[in-house]
């Protein structure tokens, strides 16, 4: 999933002119990333916790994503500096 949003913020796709944010993506677009399937043993806080613990590392990722496209930003800004 992280691959798909990195993605799409390069490519600038699915993004909301208007708002500057993105979109989304598709169910098809969503499956071809083979997301994590909860096995559905343990009660309803079990799959909460499963649920938010999966959330919590795809923000994770996100942040380090932007993260890295800021430095790579940055090199870029400052690199026609260097020559």
């Amino acid at each position: 999933m992280a691959q798909l949003v990195a993605e799409q913020v390069q490519e600038g796709a699915n993004v909301d002119g208007a708002r500057g944010r993105l979109k989304g993506c598709t169910f098809d677009q969503f499956n071809r990333q083979h997301p994590l399937v909860y096995n559905g043993k343990g009660d309803a806080v079990l799959a909460e916790n499963w649920l938010l613990e999966r959330l919590e590392e795809a923000r994770l990722e996100i942040e380090e994503m932007r993260a890295r496209q800021m430095e790579y930003e940055e090199l870029m800004v400052k690199r026609p500096e260097m020559e």
